[in-house]
């Protein structure tokens, strides 16, 4: 009644019910074995989640194999479940897992009960983004009722204006009942993500310190090598040196410097970005359009630093430069 009620909602499109939702961990883990594998061949510390049939459409969980929970799953009948893709890689590899019966022991007995997997979905990620998915089995709430469930809706605009009309609904249904809390799935996945957020902050706050400390010292560098140069630049322009060669002598070496930080930087990175791998999500370690990106970045950074004494070396007075000591 609670989810045909929020699915009638104004805003609401979908609406589900289940134990845990991503990012909120799962409840319980079993070992479990399939009918016909030897005594050997058990899995273990597999996730369990109770789900209604609803949810997989509401969260847009992808269907890859079979079916997930209908109205012939009725309580009192077959017992069924719904395996996540990262089981089905892992447990029934070179096999088609629907149909197969699993059972919740790693010994079998006449008392056990047996399920029947009837699907497979895609995995989601239930502790955080940088956590990969856990093995897991889809227990229907129907068949098997749980006192402390979650609700979901996805709506259709702003999910924070259907809280009201969500808390309103539970009363109207039960007095007694209300909702612990009311949350949204960004919500729920900025808080898996804040600590690598931080983490990931503090290092850009460092690397543009170290951007900017690159800079002063080439600068630094060329700026003390120009004055020290003055009197030969003097001589070039008063022998009719054009000013964008004097530029370019000074910006030469200037690259000099950057091409040996970069090499060896380089080199250092390929290592160093290893262990930044937990603080990466969908990108390699040595992400090659990364490396290439931030290499341009720190070339150009530098060249900009070497130009400001080069101008000056090209607009140096002949006669002043060479009367100089």
């Amino acid at each position: 009644e609670l989810e045909t009620r929020a699915r009638a909602l104004p805003g609401a499109t979908n609406a589900g019910l289940a134990m845990n939702v991503p990012f909120t961990g799962t409840t319980w883990t079993t070992d479990f074995v399939a009918f016909g594998r030897p005594a050997d061949g058990y899995g273990t510390e597999v996730g369990n989640r109770i789900v209604s049939p609803g949810y997989f459409s509401t969260m847009k969980v992808r269907l890859l194999r079979g079916r997930t929970f209908g109205l012939e799953d009725v309580r009192g009948g077959p017992p069924v479940l719904v395996i996540n893709d990262a089981l089905a890689r892992t447990y029934f590899k070179g096999q088609d897992p629907v149909g197969q019966r699993i059972v919740f022991d790693k010994v079998p007995t006449a008392k056990s009960e047996w399920y029947t997997i009837i699907g497979v979905v895609a995995s989601e990620r239930v502790t955080s983004l940088d956590v990969a998915p856990i093995i897991e089995f889809y227990h229907s709430s129907v068949q098997e009722a749980s006192s402390r469930m979650r609700l979901v809706v996805r709506t259709t605009g702003d999910p924070g204006a259907l809280t009201p009309s969500v808390r309103s609904m539970i009363h109207d249904l039960d007095p007694l009942i209300a909702p612990l809390r009311v949350t949204t799935m960004d919500a729920l996945r900025d808080a898996s993500l804040a600590r690598i957020r931080f983490l990931t902050t503090l290092l850009l706050a460092f690397a543009v310190i170290g951007v900017l400390l690159s800079v002063v010292g080439v600068y630094g560098v060329l700026a003390h090598v120009t004055r020290n140069r003055t009197r030969e630049m003097g001589i070039r322009i008063a022998l009719g040196a054009q000013a964008s060669g004097v530029r370019w002598l000074v910006v030469r070496q200037g690259l000099r410097l950057t091409i040996a930080g970069l090499v060896l930087g380089g080199v250092v990175a390929l290592f160093a970005t290893r262990a930044m791998i937990t603080l990466l999500f969908n990108v390699a370690p040595n992400d090659p359009v990364t490396l290439v990106v931030v290499a341009l970045v720190l070339a150009g950074t530098s060249i900009a630093a070497a130009w400001i004494p080069a101008l000056k070396a090209s607009r140096a007075d002949p006669a002043v430069a060479l009367r100089s000591d």
